[in-house]
């Protein structure tokens, strides 16, 4: 049995930590810090602005718009990764993430996997 395992939204909003206060999360014994959706965290950061430059640290977000409002759906949050590099213009070129239990991964935003949904928010906390 692991004790630590943690998933990308543990990793990149509660630095690895989950949120036990969440009633969203598991509160599986063997996954003691997944943090289930970070949409309880999401209310309390800052989302920025579709052409607002991104910052070292800021947080995107990975779904589905699936009401087609222009918003990620709460309930299709997929995936959480970290900013760690924007260009001179402040894109973000370079995001680390997990993918589940796995390692931490570092990619471009754009190369995370499909089933994450190609809808994308980024936050400040």
């Amino acid at each position: 049995m692991q004790t630590e395992p943690y998933n990308c939204h543990s990793y990149a909003w509660r630095d690895s930590k989950g949120n036990p206060s969440d009633p969203s999360n598991l509160n599986i014994p063997w996954l003691p810090n997944w943090h289930n959706n970070p949409w309880y965290d999401m209310q309390k950061a800052r989302k920025l602005k579709p052409n607002q430059k991104n910052k070292v640290g800021d947080i995107i977000v990975y779904g589905f718009d699936t009401n087609n409002n222009g918003k990620l759906d709460p309930n299709e949050i997929m995936h959480s990764s970290i900013v760690v590099e924007v260009d001179a213009k402040g894109n973000t070129v370079r995001v680390w993430s997990k993918e589940g239990q796995g390692p931490i991964t570092d990619h471009h935003p754009s190369d995370a996997l499909p089933d994450y949904g190609t809808f994308k928010e980024w936050y400040r906390k």
